[in-house]
C-alpha cells in the first residue's frame, strides 16, 4: 500500500484522523496487513486504538529499537467518551521490549502497576505513546524515531471468538522540509513535530467463504497541542468527518459520503458486512456505506481523507490513518 506523507504544523496544532477496517470471519483470526503512517520501520509516536468491553482485550507490544539511547514516554489514555484523557509515563533502555495489557497496564521500568486501565470510564479509546524529555519534570515532546509497537485486540469467552494483530500505526518526528529530526529534539509544532499522513487505498474481498463475514472500521481523532514545546498533549474532545471514495471491482462508484466522528467510533462496512461487537448486539448500527452490498468481487476505498473539525476549535489541517486486514 502507498501512503502519502503530508507535512504542516498550523499553529502548533493538528487534527489526525485514523481509520482502521479489520475483517474477521468468524471464527477466524483476522491480520491487518494495510496500514498507513509508519508500521515496517519504527517511528516517534504510536497511536493505537484499545477495546476492553465486554470479553475484549488490548495487548501492546512497545520496543525501543535504539541501541544506545534510553527514552521515556508519555503513555494517554484517550477514553471514547470526550477523549478524556488518563496518563503515565515509563522508561526504556536501550533494545527494550515490553508488552502492555490494557487490562491493567504495568510498568516497563518498575514493574509495578502504574493505576492505569482502559477498562476504566467507557473501556474503549485510544493510547498514544509521545517520547518526552523527562516525564513528569519535563512533558515537552522530543523527536525520538525509534518506537516500534505491534497491537492484538482479541475477544474471549463469547461463542464467537475474534483476533486482530496489527503493527501499531505510528509518525515521524520532522522538521519543516519533512526531514527526520535528531533525537531529543524537542518539538513545538512550527519548525518540529510530527508528520501528518494520508492513506493510500482499502481493499476487501467479499467472499464469505460459508462464515458469517464481519468487518470493523475503526475511526479516531486526535490533536497535537504542543503547547510552544513546553509540554504535548494529544487533544481532547476532536470531531472530525471521514470521508472515502468506493470503487467496486467493475469500478462502479458506490461513494456515500462522509462519516462523522467523536474521538473514536467503530462502524460497519455495509448492512451486510457489520461491527464483529454486532454479532452480540454490542454496536452501532451505523455504516460506512450500504450501497456496497454485494454478493462476490470486491471494494476499495481510495483518497481517503478527514475533512477539517465539525464546529472546530482552530484545529490545524487534517489527517488520516487506514488498516485493512
Amino acid at each position: 500500500m502507498s501512503s502519502k506523507i503530508l507535512l504542516k504544523f498550523l499553529g502548533g496544532c493538528l487534527l489526525v484522523v485514523m481509520a482502521i477496517a479489520i475483517f474477521s470471519s468468524s471464527p477466524d483470526v483476522a491480520k491487518a496487513d494495510s496500514v498507513s503512517g509508519v508500521v515496517n520501520s519504527p517511528s516517534s509516536q504510536l497511536v493505537i486504538p484499545y477495546d476492553e468491553r465486554s470479553f475484549r482485550h488490548t495487548h501492546v507490544q512497545v520496543t525501543n529499537t535504539s541501541l544506545d539511547t534510553d527514552v521515556t514516554v508519555h503513555l494517554q489514555l484517550l477514553d471514547a467518551n470526550g477523549c478524556e484523557e488518563l496518563n503515565k509515563f515509563d522508561t526504556f533502555t536501550p533494545n527494550d521490549t515490553h508488552v502492555y495489557s490494557l487490562d491493567s497496564l504495568v510498568s516497563n521500568s518498575t514493574f509495578t502497576d502504574l493505576g492505569l486501565s482502559g477498562e476504566d470510564r467507557s473501556g474503549y479509546g485510544i493510547l498514544v505513546i509521545t517520547p518526552v524529555a523527562d516525564g513528569l519534570a519535563d512533558p515537552a515532546a522530543i523527536a525520538f524515531n525509534n518506537l516500534h509497537g505491534t497491537v492484538s485486540i482479541f475477544q474471549v469467552g463469547k461463542s464467537i471468538e475474534n483476533e486482530y494483530r496489527f503493527n501499531a500505526p505510528g509518525r515521524l518526528a520532522v522538521d519543516a522540509a519533512g526531514n527526520p529530526l535528531e533525537d531529543g529534539t524537542r518539538l513545538d509544532g512550527v519548525v518540529a513535530g510530527l508528520e501528518e499522513a494520508t492513506p493510500g487505498q482499502l481493499l476487501y474481498h467479499y467472499n464469505d467463504g460459508g462464515f458469517d463475514v464481519t468487518a470493523d472500521l475503526i475511526l479516531f481523532a486526535i490533536s497535537d497541542n504542543y503547547f510552544g514545546g513546553a509540554d504535548y498533549i494529544p487533544g481532547s474532545g476532536t470531531s472530525a468527518s471521514y470521508r472515502s471514495t468506493v470503487f467496486d471491482n467493475e469500478e462502479v462508484d458506490l461513494s456515500c459520503g462522509s462519516i462523522s466522528v467523536e474521538c473514536i467510533d467503530i462502524v460497519g462496512i455495509n448492512s451486510n458486512l457489520p461491527t464483529t461487537r454486532s454479532q452480540h448486539a454490542e454496536a452501532s448500527d451505523a455504516v460506512v456505506c450500504d450501497a456496497t452490498s454485494h454478493g462476490a468481487g470486491w471494494d476499495r476505498h481510495i483518497n481517503s481523507s478527514a475533512g477539517g473539525p465539525i464546529g472546530g476549535a482552530g484545529f490545524g489541517d487534517s489527517s488520516t490513518f487506514a488498516v485493512l486486514g
